[in-house]
């Protein structure tokens, strides 16, 4: 089976999850299959995403499709999206750029963007029971939960309100005590 075909039953396996609401718990490795699965749970994601990263890299949220269906999202002006990372080093490429130039074209705080303190993480990481993670929560009931970042290893789920409502708690604590950078 050649790498395109695997790709294309794996969007189409997600599709189908998403449009029928499954909370089935799948998983989620490599670079490409991330950048699917992004891209399909930003599509259907109704208001707000909370995303917590290393660093909101170009290098994954510029592949496709994640990156058109990120632009898509974002030309919602009623759409949230907060990312919160661990380091400021990429703030000056995209994707940060550009929330921040959305940001600036809707003139509201449906755009944020913090660096997470130090003992925030600690506490996310001890609290997930992993050395380091990231994650993102698209409404109150998908969430991608990425427990081995460097291989994107991932699980995640279409409707699985249990876990997105730990995942929230933890990522808004963070995100009250976070600097803010875009």
């Amino acid at each position: 089976m050649t790498t395109d075909l695997i790709l294309k039953n794996y969007k189409e396996y997600l599709e189908y999850l998403a449009k029928e609401k499954s909370n089935e718990i799948f998983t989620n490795a490599g670079k490409a299959h991330a950048s699917i699965l992004m891209s399909i749970l930003l599509k259907y994601t109704r208001s707000e995403v909370r995303i917590f990263c290393e660093g909101f890299k170009p290098d994954l949220v510029t592949t496709e499709p994640y990156w058109s269906e990120l632009n898509r999202f974002l030309e919602k002006r009623e759409n949230r999206i907060s990312v919160l990372v661990e380091s400021p080093d990429y703030l000056e490429d995209n994707p940060l750029s550009l929330l921040r130039n959305k940001k600036a074209e809707r003139n509201n705080d449906s755009i944020k963007v913090r660096l997470i303190k130090e003992e925030d993480k600690k506490h996310i990481f001890e609290s997930l029971n992993t050395e380091h993670c990231n994650f993102a929560v698209f409404d109150n009931d998908k969430f991608r939960l990425e427990h081995i970042p460097e291989n994107y290893q991932a699980i995640g789920s279409f409707n699985h309100p249990d876990n997105c409502n730990k995942l929230i708690r933890l990522f808004d604590a963070s995100f009250q005590n976070a600097e803010e950078l875009v």
